[in-house]
């Protein structure tokens, strides 16, 4: 496998927030935060590895008192500031002016967890009708604002309405995902965790809602379906292994078990290096390189980030002789570690989602789904 080199990561700047929410991987107030001189190193080695883009996590990335030191720092560097993934609640005027005093304008990634059931979530009274006055406003000032919604038992049947919520206030694209359980989810997610059947079921039962109404916004159904407004086509599970199939034969085993695990690298708050935010809390045995102690140009080729960031599709089969032996593995090609290990089927687990869509045959039904619409 060819490893790709590295010129992007997604930087969590700190593990504070001004939310409480229940399904949170990175427990705020359990990690460390860098010092102000500890970021202004961090951002010294991007530099020196060659990394060009950042996307800005946390946390709440806002909340942090040097936010702005660390994004000038960042330019000045050359490093452009892809995105920013953000509640919203701290994104008001004096965020949008100095944006624009910078000239900036990066993707905002804010986070809107379904109408009705945004407030449950996140444990803040009235964050839902903030964090959708913060969204429009946004837009309004030019900005351009993608919305992530969470899904759990409570609030997948607002899929619809959330969608129209979102369309009304003009965002463009939307992303769903299920809560993994991990963090704070695994205990206070008693009682809403949807089932693998459950989360596939709604998804079928919007994605004709969705055609029938015109594909008024791109959607990302996490790993199950993508729509795209402006060509009215859609793809189906699972999108990032699309138009490979069993065609892809020995290629296919050739490539990178992770998509992300080298092409966005995830350096935690304490300065910790991670194929995945996701593992944070998973109990793997990798250690991740430590920042404080290494540089990031050394770390990126450490053999402890190497042995998970190199694996490929190969890889897994050869660990786990029932996918190998799976009719659809050149279409799945593993799934997802992160989504193994949060199920409790190990590291080269199956990837239960992934798994259940392909032989309970959703692509077809997909297919179907949108063709009775059309037709």
């Amino acid at each position: 496998m060819n490893v790709k080199k590295t010129t992007a990561v997604v930087w969590a700047i700190t593990n504070q927030c001004n939310m409480q929410c229940r399904h949170c991987y990175v427990s705020p107030g359990k990690y460390a935060d860098l010092s102000a001189e500890g970021c202004m190193d961090i951002i010294a080695q991007m530099r020196e590895a060659g990394i060009t883009s950042v996307v800005l996590t946390g946390g709440e990335p806002l909340s942090r008192e040097d936010f702005w030191d660390i994004v000038d720092a960042l330019l000045s560097s050359g490093i452009e500031i892809a995105q920013l993934k953000t509640n919203g609640l701290l994104a008001g005027a004096s965020f949008m002016e100095a944006c624009r005093s910078r000239n900036i304008n990066p993707l905002l990634g804010v986070s809107f967890d379904g109408v009705g059931w945004h407030d449950w979530l996140r444990r803040v009274q009235g964050a839902e009708e903030r964090t959708l006055q913060t969204i429009g406003r946004l837009l309004s000032g030019g900005f351009r604002v993608t919305a992530q919604t969470t899904l759990h038992r409570f609030n997948i049947d607002s899929l619809y309405g959330t969608m129209n919520r979102l369309v009304e206030l003009g965002v463009r694209k939307w992303m769903t995902g299920a809560a993994l359980d991990i963090g704070n989810w695994s205990a206070q997610g008693s009682g809403s965790k949807l089932s693998v059947s459950e989360l596939c079921e709604a998804y079928l039962r919007f994605i004709p809602l969705y055609v029938e109404a015109g594909f008024p916004m791109d959607v990302s159904l996490a790993g199950f379906f993508i729509g795209n407004k402006k060509t009215r086509a859609y793809d189906a599970v699972p999108v990032y292994n699309s138009h490979i199939g069993m065609a892809g034969g020995e290629a296919a085993l050739s490539q990178p078990l992770c998509h992300c695990a080298r092409s966005m690298p995830y350096i935690h708050s304490d300065g910790t290096l991670w194929t995945c935010a996701a593992l944070l809390e998973l109990g793997t045995a990798f250690t991740p390189p430590d920042l404080t102690k290494q540089r990031l140009r050394e770390a990126l080729h450490d053999p402890e980030f190497t042995k998970l960031a190199d694996l490929c599709v190969r890889d897994m089969f050869d660990h786990n002789p029932s996918c190998n032996a799976c009719v659809h593995k050149l279409d799945c090609k593993g799934g997802c570690r992160a989504a193994a290990l949060s199920a409790g089927g190990g590291f080269w687990g199956a990837d239960e989602v992934i798994c259940h869509m392909f032989k309970k045959g959703y692509r077809e039904r997909i297919d179907q789904a949108v063709n009775n619409v059309l037709s």
